[in-house]
């Protein structure tokens, strides 16, 4: 009897052994892939989760600490000449720890669930983090498309279309001011009023499109003598207008026409076309012609008429002194 007494507790031990060592790779995996997901958590929004992997922790100390008790109870089992009495209490002892062991395994199990669930919701959450920037990135790039388009509205509504000068209104705006600040400070401004010669007759030799061509040259080339507080303006047609704000004496705003004139006249090739374009020039300077707009645009364009018939183009009004 004591010999197969022995022989099934041998066989309890080996029994409770392996599944001893069972539940040893089952803790150490978890404790592995527990680790690797705790890893992938260092950002301050997870803190969430670090409550079930702390629960988890614990419970795993405590499982390992389960699992060695039936070592304890095999090495009772396994004395010789064990009274029942004792059998019956290792047996309840090892019954009560495999319980636990088993309790403590669910508790694992959902805990990493809970964990699983964390990483899902993180998952979740920088998935819409990422989504929220594209479209604050798309709504960046309409508020600078919208602004472009204001910009190139207001630019289009003081611009000429064709030569990119500023069109009638803005001159108009532009001389109000400048009148008053010559006025002020006791400055001399002068306007040119100048029209392209025999315009007509280019644009039925070469047709429109140089015709349109030959206007953007010569508001290229009237810009190039201006400074940065003057303006060249386009009024329509072939029509052109310069503002020059603090100039000299009269001799200085002549040859300035003049060389302006001569600087248009350089000959340019258009389409394999070689042209000469000449231009009439009429002058009226404040305050010697007058000290309105009107007026000086009126006298400016009664010397650009005059100028048309003079050798050189150029022409500074010369009528009555204003009262």
């Amino acid at each position: 009897m004591a010999l197969r007494r022995r022989c099934t507790l041998a066989a309890c031990h080996i029994q409770s052994s392996l599944r001893l060592e069972k539940l040893k790779g089952v803790v150490g995996e978890d404790k592995r892939m527990t680790s690797e997901k705790a890893s992938r958590q260092p950002s301050s929004r997870d803190s969430s989760l670090g409550s079930p992997l702390n629960q988890n922790q614990k419970i795993k100390v405590d499982v390992v600490e389960a699992a060695t008790e039936p070592v304890a109870v095999h090495e009772v089992i396994m004395q010789a000449e064990v009274p029942a009495e004792d059998l019956r209490d290792a047996h309840s002892q090892n019954t009560a720890t495999e319980e636990m062991v088993a309790t403590a395994a669910a508790e694992i199990k959902l805990l990493n669930q809970s964990v699983a669930d964390g990483v899902v919701q993180r998952t979740t959450l920088e998935s819409d983090l990422v989504n929220s920037k594209t479209e604050l990135d798309g709504a960046r790039d309409d508020v600078a498309e919208a602004r472009l388009q204001r910009d190139e509205a207001r630019q289009g509504a003081t611009k000429d279309p064709l030569t990119n000068v500023p069109n009638r209104s803005a001159f108009d705006q532009r001389l109000e001011h400048g009148l008053s600040q010559s006025k002020r400070h006791g400055w001399g401004l002068a306007i040119f009023s100048i029209d392209v010669d025999q315009f007509t007759s280019i644009n039925d030799s070469y047709g429109h499109d140089l015709g349109d061509e030959v206007l953007q040259m010569v508001a290229t080339r009237l810009t190039s003598f201006l400074r940065e507080d003057d303006m060249v303006s386009r009024w329509g047609g072939d029509e052109f207008v310069c503002l020059l704000l603090e100039v000299g004496d009269q001799a200085d705003v002549m040859r300035m026409a003049k060389e302006m004139v001569e600087r248009i006249a350089e000959p340019c090739v258009l389409h394999g076309d070689v042209l000469r374009v000449r231009v009439s020039i009429g002058i009226a300077i404040f305050p010697a012609h007058g000290s309105s707009a009107e007026i000086l645009l009126n006298k400016a364009d009664l010397a650009m008429y005059e100028a048309k018939g003079q050798k050189d183009r150029v022409v500074l009004f010369h009528g009555p002194e204003p009262a």
